[in-house]
């Protein structure tokens, strides 16, 4: 590899030099699958760039503009930077590009053609030097989830954590099979298989031991008996699923959210798990989904006890024997203005008690035993009040 890169970055710097008297002096090197990377040698003078993108199976456009100082590298990357329509993360598309100049005859200094996800993008280069580009790998589930949702993923394995498993990024499409709209999302840390992924993967030794699709686009099917896990809709229970997915109304709407399993990362290596809100409705769309950006939510792990009923959670966080700290959060709802109204500005949920130990802010070697209790008002102006109903704290010397 690093043999490759170097025979790049010689070709390059050759064709600079072939072509210094030439007007057209950007040159582009394109070795990320979506990354498209201009330097400004057009007269050695700043300017304003716009990169254009385009889907060649229909009229979709994208663009990014910046200014650009002389000598200046420029790497947007595709479609994250861009502003324009909603992109497929999960089917192979392809893309053309240019950059061009924007002022009075609005020059061309690049262009080129990519495949999105996970492709080759080209440019002035010679494609032949170019790292070899990774295969598809897309997992998808022999039934429906929830009795409604069919889900697929397009991964890309990492490592192997947790005996026969390999941790992959994700890029999740969730679809209800009751509307027709679907969605997507990305996931770290998802654990599949290994004995499954294994004949479309491969082991690079160098430079870090990586887990490499082989070329081709390649299809698992697992079973979503084994990914598909239930919670008790009363009492308390333990999140303690290390893979797959589960369905819970957390808000008491009758909309079921979704928990997704992320191994190994959370704190002190637990398993940790993201939510997700459904509320997608429309079939011609397929949004990107963000986490519920609710506090408590964000700190799920494998410690997190969830009571569904009393609409209670409680987190434990733990640093040492004299840092350890559960806080127990009960959801607070107002009614939603609209059916769009998002999970985070209709339900909250807030600290109700917290207790344990913690040794911030006390002196060295020592720690505070502390039990809270607090309760909430809702203010005018919709707002929660938090009230101290009881405040116990105590220092102690560590033994």
């Amino acid at each position: 590899m690093p043999r490759i890169i170097l025979a790049l970055l010689i070709s390059l710097l050759s064709q600079q030099v072939l072509n210094a008297d030439a007007i057209d002096r950007a040159w582009q090197t394109s070795i990320e699958p979506v990354t498209l990377s201009l330097r400004n040698k057009l007269a050695d003078a700043p300017y304003t760039v716009q990169f254009i993108v385009e889907a060649q199976s229909s009229d979709a456009q994208w663009s990014y503009t910046t200014e650009s100082a002389a000598n200046d590298w420029q790497r947007p990357q595709f479609p994250k930077d861009f502003n324009g329509p909603n992109v497929d993360h999960l089917r192979p598309q392809a893309y053309t590009w240019h950059a061009r100049v924007v002022s009075d005859d609005n020059q061309r200094v690049m262009h080129g053609s990519f495949t999105y996800p996970n492709s080759e993008s080209g440019g002035r280069a010679n494609s032949a030097q170019l790292p070899q580009v990774p295969g598809q790998l897309i997992v998808d589930f022999d039934t429906l989830f929830a009795e409604r949702y069919a889900i697929s993923m397009l991964v890309y394995p990492e490592q192997i954590q947790g005996g026969p498993f390999l941790s992959c990024t994700a890029y999740v499409r969730i679809t209800d099979a009751h509307s027709g709209a679907s969605a997507a999302f990305h996931s770290r840390q998802f654990s599949l298989p290994e004995a499954a992924l294994r004949p479309y993967i491969e082991t690079v030794r160098e430079p870090d031991d990586a887990e490499r699709i082989r070329p081709g686009l390649h299809s698992v099917v697992l079973s979503t008996g084994d990914y598909l896990h239930k919670l008790s809709d009363s009492g308390n229970q333990t999140l303690s699923f290390d893979r797959g997915f589960a369905f819970a109304d957390f808000d008491h709407d009758g909309q079921l959210e979704l928990l997704v399993a992320r191994f190994m990362d959370g704190q002190r290596m637990r398993c940790a798990y993201s939510v997700y809100a459904l509320d997608f409705a429309s079939r011609f769309e397929c949004p990107v989904l963000e986490p519920i950006q609710d506090a408590v939510l964000c700190q799920l792990d494998s410690t997190s006890t969830l009571n569904l009923a009393t609409q209670m959670i409680t987190n434990h966080s733990s640093g040492s024997a004299y840092d350890s700290v559960d806080q127990t959060y009960q959801l607070h709802s107002l009614q939603p203005t609209t059916a769009q109204t998002s999970f985070s500005k209709r339900s909250r949920y807030l600290l109700t008690v917290e207790e344990g130990a913690t040794t911030k802010n006390v002196p060295r070697g020592h720690y505070q035993e502390m039990k809270h209790h607090y309760r909430y008002t809702l203010a005018a102006d919709g707002t929660w009040q938090q009230q101290v109903i009881s405040k116990h704290k105590q220092i102690k010397a560590i033994n």
